[in-house]
């Protein structure tokens, strides 16, 4: 149902902060599950690169929760 290579690279652009003009379609369910992913994504790339360890434990926490959320509604196999 879901391209698993498009969502990805979607997510990778928007993690990296790159240009991206995309309309990703779904139930509301998917697309606030897939929002909330590349938000907590985002988050935990740029704790990465402050490098404050304990913040990227918690928010690492934060983001596995997210994915498999998003991996139990998409049944993609999330691998960022």
């Amino acid at each position: 149902m879901y391209n698993s290579n498009k969502l990805h690279k979607i997510a990778a652009e928007f993690i990296l902060e790159r240009d991206i003009n995309v309309n990703v379609k779904g139930s509301k369910e998917f697309l606030q599950s897939y929002s909330t992913l590349l938000s907590e994504s985002k988050k935990l790339y740029l704790l990465i690169q402050e490098g404050n360890l304990e913040a990227i434990k918690e928010q690492a926490e934060i983001k596995k929760e997210a994915t498999q959320e998003f991996q139990k509604i998409s049944g993609i196999d999330w691998r960022l």
